[in-house]
């Protein structure tokens, strides 16, 4: 079967805030590892291409010279929730096409709304959580003519009602073939923030063990690592391709000071010379990682950052946040982190639920006193199947769900006004975000603020 994995093009996203598009250009143009994964895993039985419509800064109109010129038998697209608009024009074009093109939707909110999606009438098939196993087995039934509506985690409209909720479980990803990252142009992917380019990005463990409300990570169980020898084959391979700069996608790589310190020394034993950044919890980061040197063996090994969420800086939001973490953990982490020569970087959350006016300042305040080699800044907004997005549906007295309502509406305003805030209107946080930007770190963001005289 000829497969087309594509990824969604920027064009109709929803900016949440103006600062969106900073933002976005600020984090960089990132591959797209899921699809990665997919063509690595389906290769071995399908012909399968990626065209990375975002990454090449394609038009959605561009879509039917690309499935004119592969021919494919089914399209697979990555959806993102700002990019919903532009998946249902996609889908549309495909189907006009060609009838007869099996179209798969995956991602996020997909996974989480299937019947919704579904609803679209060009979409036919909807995968919710990691794909591989699920599509592997819709290609292999619709190739023989035999789909029999019985694949776990494959929604079609027979299956499906308005009831329907998508599963997700987390998977052993060392069971899978190592993302194919030949598969698309190296070259299309940079970011301003690593020493060296093209960069790429890649996962040694999937979940979290924190208990954060505003965050849905918590629900996907179990917590998975990778085996540090699997992690060191895979930036082996990455070195090879003449790639030189990672970016883990883990919500929390140092789950395990144990797991680092073997990945590490099994980098450092290999000559694997890779600068590489990751994300931890204020909390992760203890006394131990300085005191018995596990910094400096990160550092040595090539990382060269650590991004925290720090999130806000009161510590009576940070006990709303579930955060379990205090103002002052933060200073000394921060301090520990720089004592050994790395870079931290961090994000803030601004307006959440009762965040008052001064609350707000002094998390900006902190984020200045830090000394940050970065920051970045966003309006909370309450996110399905977290326990503020549960709360704030009691305190308002609402009904329904804004992203179910979003999906089956296409209203881009249902997404612009979901903020957290019960004190402030939307511009009003818009303001603060300014504010925030112009008294931080954030070059990119900075310049191109100045250059539209927005600050």
């Amino acid at each position: 079967m000829k497969i087309l994995l594509i990824t969604t093009p920027k064009e109709k996203e929803i900016a949440i805030t103006v600062l969106d598009d900073y933002n976005s250009k600020a984090r960089s143009n990132f591959p797209p590892l899921g699809l990665l994964y997919l063509h690595s895993y389906l290769k071995s039985k399908h012909n399968v291409s990626i065209v990375d419509m975002n990454a090449k800064e394609m038009k959605i109109s561009d879509i039917t010279s690309i499935v004119k010129k592969h021919k494919p038998d089914l399209v697979g697209i990555s959806c993102v929730i700002n990019r919903w608009l532009a998946v249902i024009d996609l889908a549309k074009l495909i189907k006009k096409v060609n009838r007869n093109i099996h179209v798969v939707v995956g991602g996020p909110n997909p996974s989480i709304y299937p019947y919704e999606t579904l609803q679209c009438p060009d979409i036919d098939y909807v995968i919710s959580g990691f794909g591989q196993v699920p599509l592997m087995e819709l290609c292999d039934q619709l190739e023989k003519g035999q789909y029999r509506n019985n694949i776990e985690n494959c929604y079609t409209r027979d299956i499906c009602n308005s009831q329907t909720k998508g599963s997700f479980r987390y998977i052993e990803i060392d069971k899978f073939p190592l993302p194919d990252r030949t598969a698309v142009p190296i070259k299309l992917f940079h970011a301003p923030f690593c020493p060296e380019n093209p960069f790429t990005t890649m996962i040694s463990s999937v979940g979290c063990p924190g208990q954060c409300a505003f965050c849905p990570c918590k629900n996907y169980k179990p917590i998975i690592m990778r085996k540090p020898e699997y992690v060191a084959d895979e930036m082996e391979s990455i070195y090879k391709l003449g790639i030189r700069s990672v970016m883990f996608q883990d919500e929390l790589f140092t789950i395990s000071a144990q797991r680092v310190q073997d990945i590490c020394k099994l980098l450092l034993k290999r000559k694997i010379k890779l600068h590489w950044t990751i994300k931890s919890r204020v909390n992760y980061i203890t006394k131990d990682y300085l005191e018995f040197g596990y910094l400096d063996l990160m550092k040595k090994a090539g990382c060269f950052n650590i991004s925290l969420g720090i999130e806000s800086g009161t510590d009576r939001i940070l006990e709303k946040m579930k955060k379990y973490i205090t103002t002052k953990q933060v200073i000394e982490t921060v301090r520990m982190i720089k004592k050994s020569g790395l870079s931290c970087t961090a994000s803030f959350m601004l307006g959440y639920m009762d965040e008052t006016r001064e609350e707000i300042h002094r998390t900006i305040d902190f984020a200045v006193s830090l000394g940050l080699d970065n920051c970045q800044f966003f309006i909370t907004m309450p996110e399905p199947q977290t326990e503020l997005y549960d709360e704030l549906q009691i305190i308002r007295n609402t009904t329904g769900n804004i992203y179910s309502k979003f999906t089956l509406e296409h209203d881009g305003m249902l997404l612009k006004n979901n903020i957290a805030s019960e004190r402030f209107s939307r511009e009003e946080m818009i303001e603060f975000m300014k504010e925030a930007y112009r008294r931080t770190k954030n070059l990119y963001i900075m310049d191109k603020l100045k250059h539209e005289n927005k600050i």
